[in-house]
């Protein structure tokens, strides 16, 4: 399952679903949805400060590093309970959003309109966003009673859009390359990480040890070729690259990166199936892969990503003094 830094996860498409004048709005107010510099991105960050605020009351992470208080130099530094890479946002169930989703949804449809706000002398905006606020209360209260599904220990997705230095995953990383008698053709592409030092170690055995996948790219094969895939410009996750400290957050572990799969599906099946490539993980010391023939639309699936270990439930009360 997909882990909160990935991506963005929040389109204008979410946003329309609820309310259909949003893309109108935002074309005659000038507001940018989705991107960089967007609503969908600040409404990212607000609720990932959010998330940090509500864990950060009662100390001690799910990695199982004894207590709550740890002492650097001279100082006491508590650890929340969680951090945002460990956050799964990935519905439990299929064909529906996660409650945490849902919440992020409205919190950008807030932030739109109080941008749209600022823009006009309308005030039917207003009056959206402040409808559109009660409901974020509504959702934030249904997903503090249940809590956030969690992973112990992460591994982010390549290109990660929230992970330090995770680097970039764009149509620069497909070639096609002469080979094979095979008719044009278009495809949707997408890679994976795997640990296969602690988890994963076939398609059918994955210990919670393979990330959600890639952003999907689009690939158009032409006739007589093959498509060739890089990670050069990609990061494989490593503990090793992370910073170890910062904002009272005490250790920090993640899952390291040993190799990496490709999948490939067809763009119009409305499923969105895709399937693995290789056959066994491609060693991340290898840059460059290149299919053997066309790519294949059997075989093992690709999968949202790792799944939680646990539920966390945020606390309810407070430490005494």
């Amino acid at each position: 399952m997909s882990l909160l830094i990935d991506d963005d996860f929040v389109t204008l498409a979410d946003l329309a679903a609820i309310d259909p004048e949003i893309a109108d709005v935002a074309s005659t107010e000038g507001v940018t949805v989705a991107g960089d510099n967007s609503i969908v991105r600040q409404a990212w960050d607000e609720c990932a400060d959010a998330l940090t605020d509500a864990m950060q009351a009662f100390g001690g992470d799910i990695i199982a590093w004894p207590g709550s208080i740890t002492t650097y130099g001279a100082f006491g530094v508590s650890r929340p309970r969680v951090r945002l890479n460990q956050i799964v946002i990935s519905p439990v169930y299929g064909r529906r959003d996660s409650t945490l989703k849902r919440w992020m949804i409205y919190n950008a449809i807030t932030l739109f309109y109080r941008a749209a706000s600022n823009r006009t002398v309308k005030d039917r905006y207003a009056q959206k966003h402040d409808n559109f606020l009660i409901e974020v209360g509504r959702i934030w209260s249904r997903l503090f009673s249940t809590g956030l599904p969690m992973v112990a220990i992460p591994l982010a997705a390549p290109g990660a859009l929230h992970d330090y230095c995770a680097g970039y995953w764009t149509a620069a990383n497909l070639a096609y390359v002469a080979g094979g008698s095979a008719a044009a053709a278009n495809y949707n592409v997408a890679i994976t990480w795997v640990d296969q030092t602690s988890g994963y170690v076939t398609p059918l055995s994955k210990g919670n040890a393979e990330s959600g996948p890639s952003v999907i790219l689009p690939a158009t094969i032409p006739a007589s070729n093959k498509l060739q895939v890089t990670i050069t410009g990609l990061n494989p996750p490593s503990s090793s690259q992370q910073p170890t400290r910062g904002m009272a957050e005490g250790p920090y572990v993640t899952r390291t990166a040993t190799g990496w799969n490709i999948y490939a599906g067809d763009p119009t099946d409305p499923n969105g199936i895709m399937y693995l490539q290789n056959a066994t993980p491609i060693p991340v010391g290898t840059q460059t892969y290149t299919l053997s023939g066309p790519p294949t639309l059997s075989g093992y699936q690709l999968q949202p990503g790792q799944v939680p270990d646990v539920n966390y439930a945020f606390q309810k009360t407070l430490q005494r003094a």
